[in-house]
């Protein structure tokens, strides 16, 4: 197995199969994201279940996480609960289970949810955690942009707190 093929099998769908090419690789991960990103925010990007990876990442100079992908089983009230105070989160709105399949008000409750989540401490951009696929039906995309809309002015449904 190439070392390609070997860190695409740590970030598996549903879980990583070996550590071995990730913590080889984390004392050089800082270095290359700042030379990529010419800045000091480095942004991790992953796909599948790697919440036993989010101290790893920590250490190896990363910002946000990029996405908390609901689907894989990504906690994002425990993550956010032990590791809101050092990294910012991208995502939580399922784009395989809430925006595709949802009603519009499930999809306003849980924008609702993970911002209370955040609370006032913040950290987090509550978007979909991908590119909307085809499939998601537009009056869902409306009730996602609505729901931020009402958080911005405060105006959110009956039973949650202005934030």
């Amino acid at each position: 197995m190439t070392p390609r093929e070997n860190l695409k099998s740590l970030l598996r769908r549903t879980g990583y199969e070996s550590a071995p090419p990730f913590f080889f690789l984390c004392p050089y991960l800082e270095t290359v994201y700042r030379q990529q990103t010419g800045s000091d925010q480095p942004v991790e990007e992953h796909f599948g279940f790697v919440t036993p990876l989010i101290p790893d990442f920590i250490e190896a100079g990363v910002d946000v996480l990029n996405p908390v992908q609901p689907e894989c089983g990504m906690d994002f009230a425990a993550i956010h609960a032990e590791f809101g105070d050092r990294l910012s989160f991208w995502g939580a709105i399922g784009t395989q289970s809430t925006m595709p399949f949802g009603a519009p008000e499930e999809i306003k409750r849980e924008v609702w949810k993970n911002l209370d989540i955040a609370g006032e401490k913040g950290g987090l951009w509550c978007t979909p955690t991908h590119i909307l696929e085809p499939e998601v039906p537009w009056h869902n995309i409306l009730a996602y942009v609505q729901a931020c809309r009402e958080v911005e002015k405060g105006t959110q449904g009956a039973g949650h707190e202005r934030l």
